[in-house]
């Protein structure tokens, strides 16, 4: 699958974090880089922007900065769902690009569900805590309402986890690796 990167990973957060409006943001020390998110309609195969989070220790919301080729819009601070996973990324950590991981999480798709056409494939970029640094979230979304969830570590390219849920019922499928 070709995909079509007006911006990577690396250069959004770097041109997030040297915007000033959000270097003013992190300069209290409260805030952290937590994640990168993105998504790609397989139609289209194309990564025209990120949404960028930083966390805030002390009030426990997000700010997302959404990044474009040309743009940056801050949005206003949200509440957290679910603390427990948030960590501080470190892009120097980083040496799986995005795109050698959604090959990656392809070619575990295909392994474990054989060539299923997927209709959203959702991309984050995040420490988890369960393998103590950075790792690749990927997420498959198929035509038959499964989503295969894949953790890729984002510095070896090893495949941390990879499950299968349907949708419609939050059933788990197949659990292929843990």
């Amino acid at each position: 699958m070709k995909i079509n990167i007006q911006i990577d990973t690396n250069n959004a957060i770097k041109k997030a974090l040297a915007d000033d409006k959000v270097k003013s943001l992190i300069a209290d020390d409260n805030k952290f880089l937590s994640s990168a998110f993105t998504t790609i309609d397989t139609n289209i195969n194309s990564i025209d922007s990120w949404i960028i989070n930083l966390f805030d220790k002390e009030t426990k919301n997000i700010t997302s900065i959404h990044v474009s080729y040309d743009t940056i819009d801050i949005k206003e601070p949200s509440p957290v769902a679910n603390l427990s996973e948030i960590e501080s990324i470190d892009i120097d950590k980083i040496l799986i690009t995005c795109e050698k991981a959604i090959e990656l999480a392809i070619a575990e798709n295909e392994k474990v569900n054989g060539k299923i056409q997927n209709s959203k494939i959702f991309i984050t970029l995040h420490n988890n805590q369960d393998h103590t640094r950075e790792c690749w979230t990927i997420s498959l979304l198929g035509l038959n309402l499964n989503a295969h969830i894949i953790k890729i570590d984002a510095y070896d390219g090893k495949i941390l986890s990879s499950n299968v849920k349907n949708l419609m019922d939050g059933s788990k499928v197949i659990n292929t690796k843990k």
